[in-house]
Parts: C-alpha cells; sequence; structure tokens
C-alpha cells in the first residue's frame, strides 16, 4: 500500500541521514550544494564567454591570452583570502564574506552581459568576478576543514563527498550546455549575453544559501568559553605546565611575527605566480623594459621572503612538515603532464562536432564522480600516504589509456568518427575515474595538516601551491612538446609524446616516498615530546 511504502522509505532516509551524520561529522548538506554551485558557475557559461568574448567584444586571439591570464590570478590568491578570513572577522564571522562573495559575482555577471561593450570592460569585471568566485570557493572550502577536523578520520568520506558535489557542478553544467548547444539540424543556440545573464542566478542563490551555515562566531565563543573555565585552571594547578618563566615580551614577540610569517608566504606566493604570469605573457607585451622591471621585482621578492623564511623558521616555530607538504604538494603536479595537450588533441579530432565534445565532458564528469565517492569505501582503514601512493600508481598508468585515439590514422579518425568517439569516451572513464580517486588524497592530506590557529591562511596556501604546480606544469610539458612538433595539424608523434610524460610521472613515487619518511619522522617526534 501506498503507506508502507512512504514508511519504508522514511525508515531508510533516517537511516542513511543518521549515517551521513555520522561520517561527514555533522556537515551540513548546503556546503556541498555549495560546492556544486561554485563548479556550476564556472563551467556553464565557458562557452557562452567564447563567443561573447569573438563576436561582442571583438578581442583579438592574442588579447584573449592576456585575458585568461588575468582571471587566473585570483584563483592563486586564496592564501590572502585565507588571511583576510582568519584575521579580519565581519558580523556574522566568515559567512558575511561568502553573502558578498555571492552578491558581488551575480552583479559582475550582469555587468559583463548588459553593460560592459570594450576591452577594458572585459578585464575589469571578470578579474572581479573571478576573485569573488575564488574567495567563495575557498570559504566553502574552509567550513569543510573546520567540520573534518572534529574527527580527522572521516576527512577522507568528507573530501570525497565535497569533491564528488564539485563534478556533479560540472556534470550539470555539460548536460545544459549540451541541449544549449545540440547538433540537430535546425536548432538555433542562445546568444551569449543572456546565457552569462543567466548564470548571475547562481551566486545569487550562493548568497541566499549563506544564511543556512553554521554561524562562526558561536562556535568561537563556545571554545573561548571552555578553555577559560575548564582547560586555564587545570593548567594553573600543574606546575609542571605553568608558563611563568615566559616573559611578556616573548609572548607579544612571538603573536607579532606569526602575522608577519603568515604575510611573507602570502608575498612568496603571490610574487611567484606574477612571475609565471608574466614569463608566459612575455611575447604578447609591447614594453620589453616595463617587463623587465616587472619580472626583476618579483624575483628580488621572491628571494627576499624565501631568506627571512628559511633564518626565521626556528624562531617563528615553523612545522618544517608544512614546508615539506608545500614544496611537495607544488612538485605534485609540476611534472610534465599530457592533460592539456590530448583536450587540445580531442578538440580538433571533434571540430566539426562539438556536440560530441560536450558528451565527453558528462562523460569524463560522471566517471570523476564515482571515482570521489568511492575513495573512503576503498581506503575508509589505510593512511592518507599509503591511498595516495596507490591511487597514484593507477593515475600515471591511465595516461596511457589515450594511445587507442591517438594511434588512429587521421584519415581513419576522419571516416570513422564513432571509433574515434568511442576511444576518447573510454579514455575519459578511466581517466576521470582514477584522476579524481587520486585527488582525494590530497585534499585529505591538506585538511589533516591545516593548523587550526591560521587554517584559512594554509588552507589557502596549500591550494594556492597545487594551483601554481599546474601553471609550471605548462611550462615543463613545452619542451617536449616543441621535441615532438606537435600542432594542430601534426599528431604523428603524439604516442611518443604521451610514453614520455607517462615516464616523467615516475617521479611522483619519489617525492610520494618522501613525503612519507618525512610524516614518520615527525609523529616520531610527537611521541617523544607527549
Amino acid at each position: 500500500t501506498t503507506a508502507t511504502t512512504k514508511m519504508v522509505l522514511s525508515h531508510h532516509l533516517k537511516r542513511f541521514w543518521s549515517w551521513y551524520h555520522k561520517r561527514s561529522n555533522g556537515l551540513p548538506v548546503i556546503v556541498l550544494f555549495m560546492y556544486l554551485l561554485v563548479a556550476t558557475a564556472e563551467t556553464i557559461s565557458m562557452t557562452a564567454f567564447q563567443g561573447w568574448l569573438k563576436d561582442d567584444i571583438n578581442m583579438t586571439v592574442s588579447t584573449q591570452s592576456d585575458y585568461y591570464a588575468v582571471a587566473f590570478i585570483p584563483w592563486v590568491a586564496k592564501p590572502l583570502y585565507g588571511f583576510i578570513a582568519d584575521s579580519f572577522q565581519l558580523c556574522n564571522g566568515r559567512i558575511t564574506y561568502l553573502t558578498i562573495c555571492g552578491l558581488g559575482s551575480a552583479a559582475c555577471y550582469l555587468l559583463l552581459a548588459f553593460a560592459v561593450t570594450n576591452t577594458v570592460g572585459a578585464f575589469v569585471f571578470t578579474f572581479i568576478r573571478a576573485t569573488f568566485n575564488a574567495f567563495a570557493e575557498l570559504l566553502i572550502g574552509l567550513i569543510l576543514v573546520k567540520f573534518a577536523q572534529k574527527n580527522t578520520k572521516n576527512t577522507g568520506f568528507i573530501q570525497g563527498t565535497a569533491t564528488g558535489a564539485r563534478n556533479a557542478g560540472s556534470l550539470m553544467s555539460y548536460g545544459v550546455t549540451a541541449w544549449m548547444y545540440s547538433c540537430k539540424d535546425g536548432h538555433k543556440p542562445p546568444g551569449n549575453r543572456l546565457v552569462i545573464a543567466m548564470t548571475a542566478v547562481i551566486p545569487l542563490v550562493l548568497a541566499v544559501g549563506s544564511f543556512f551555515v553554521p554561524d562562526d562566531r558561536k562556535e568561537k565563543q563556545i571554545y573561548e568559553e571552555v578553555t577559560e573555565h575548564l582547560i586555564q585552571p587545570l593548567l594553573a594547578e600543574d606546575s609542571n605546565l605553568q608558563t611563568a618563566n615566559v616573559s611578556k615580551d616573548d609572548e607579544k614577540d612571538t603573536g607579532e611575527y606569526s602575522i608577519k610569517t603568515k604575510a611573507i608566504l602570502i608575498v612568496l606566493i603571490l610574487e611567484f605566480q606574477e612571475l609565471l604570469v608574466w614569463i608566459g605573457c612575455k611575447d604578447l607585451l609591447r614594453f620589453p623594459l616595463w617587463w623587465k622591471v616587472t619580472v626583476g621585482k618579483a624575483v628580488v621578492f621572491i628571494i627576499f621572503s624565501s631568506v627571512v623564511l628559511f633564518f626565521g623558521m626556528k624562531r617563528n616555530k615553523i612545522d618544517w612538515f608544512l614546508v615539506i607538504l608545500g614544496s611537495f604538494l607544488f612538485l605534485y603536479n609540476a611534472i610534465p603532464s599530457t592533460s592539456v595537450t590530448l583536450s587540445t588533441f580531442e578538440y580538433n579530432v571533434f571540430y566539426m562536432s562539438k556536440c560530441r565534445l560536450q558528451w565527453l565532458g558528462i562523460i569524463g564528469s560522471f566517471s570523476a564522480i564515482l571515482g570521489s565517492l568511492s575513495y573512503h569505501a576503498i581506503f575508509r582503514k589505510r593512511t592518507s600516504v599509503l591511498a595516495l601512493a596507490v591511487t597514484s600508481v593507477f593515475a600515471v598508468s591511465v595516461g596511457l589509456s589515450s594511445l587507442p585515439l591517438a594511434e588512429m590514422p587521421a584519415t581513419e579518425r576522419e571516416d570513422d568518427m564513432k571509433t574515434a568517439f568511442l576511444y576518447a569516451s573510454l579514455s575519459r572513464i578511466v581517466v576521470g575515474f582514477f584522476g579524481s580517486l587520486a585527488f582525494v588524497p590530497l585534499l585529505v592530506i591538506i585538511t589533516d595538516n591545516c593548523p587550526p590557529q591560521w587554517s584559512g591562511t594554509a588552507y589557502g596556501m596549500f591550494l594556492a601551491l597545487l594551483d601554481l604546480g599546474d601553471v609550471v606544469s605548462g611550462y615543463t610539458t613545452q619542451p617536449l612538446i616543441d621535441k615532438y612538433h606537435l600542432d594542430y595539424n601534426s599528431w604523428e608523434k603524439l604516442p611518443t609524446f604521451i610514453y614520455e610524460c607517462t615516464a616523467w610521472k615516475g617521479a611522483v613515487f619519489v617525492l610520494i616516498l618522501i613525503l612519507a619518511i618525512a610524516g614518520k619522522y615527525r609523529q616520531q617526534q610527537q611521541r617523544q615530546t607527549l
């Protein structure tokens, strides 16, 4: 009967909710929904923005390179956003920043859709929009970190679920764009400005959803009350734990220098990113002297910041393991990669059938969702470093899955488009699943090693180092592309390029071994201290 069916469904829903609440440390579902919204906003309007730049703004191809470089900069400024969120609490804690970012991003989408008609406006408002979106994504990540650190045994489930939510946002976007840009005869796609304007709804929903996220101030107030009334009296009774020998000047200096340390780290990350951007844009700039001055300034700041941090590590009580972890995250992504080149190759193969590209995006996103959600079930009782080592074996090997398509002669690819699409789909399934499965342990390691007192700055810095590694990977891959003369009309050496990049990826295991040894040594030191 209908009543019995409702009772059974209600029972299973309650069991599922109880299971989720336990595994997620009570993480509100609205946080996962916010991850989906951010991913959707960044993906759903990509095709519309490409047409908008070409047809509405009349931006040249060379200027578009500068445009995308500028739009990328806010995404690596996450340490700065984390520092702001840690140091300057507004009326509702970090949640107020999230509301402001949602409203600001929506306003920028509307201005880009209806008001901007020239290149300068496109640069300015795109930069502001990217800043709001990047800040919002970091704030959502900090909420995730806060709940994950309540019980680190569930960090894998929380980060895996969040990654699945992001991939679900991409999947939903590809589904919508596949309908908007259908290959059916007579189908007319919507206008570019209309799609951009409709995207403004997504950050507006994000701003409304921020009111349903727990208030930072209440948890901070509870923590301070517990510390004042329970922990401090206990410490005062134990003479071995008293800190009477520490002078006020030392305490003042330590606290002040902690802020300086975070500021120097932020300068180091931002200047390094600026250096990479200007190196990439060298051939597009008209003023060589200004380029040399800008690059020289960035190099000086990087050297100065590095020297200050190196000689101040002991005094500032910087955990050396965090330095090793940050270096690992950077180098892990900086190794030559086939991802961008293969995307260009697929675009070239299916250029006359763009709807197939949308379907490849759908297939890859769905596979990535399965990979991220499978992480906790597979590695629930394993350490995150071991999980990273195992998943990296598959992540490195799956690069070879694109060989069947790459080895097809050009004439066969053009004549047998269905077979080419089948090979591309199988590659997307394998790469999407194992790539996402290997990405989750990185997020788990980052989350578990964020110092609670400055989690925002640390989390933003680790994510920025991952992004910096991606940028450097473009530079390390370029010599291999030139070596094999890969171009839009020349893909004969692509299989050899794939083999060599896969061999370079073997260096990942050396980095993981170093990280594992450092983590083991750190645990021994902590045990001796206790």
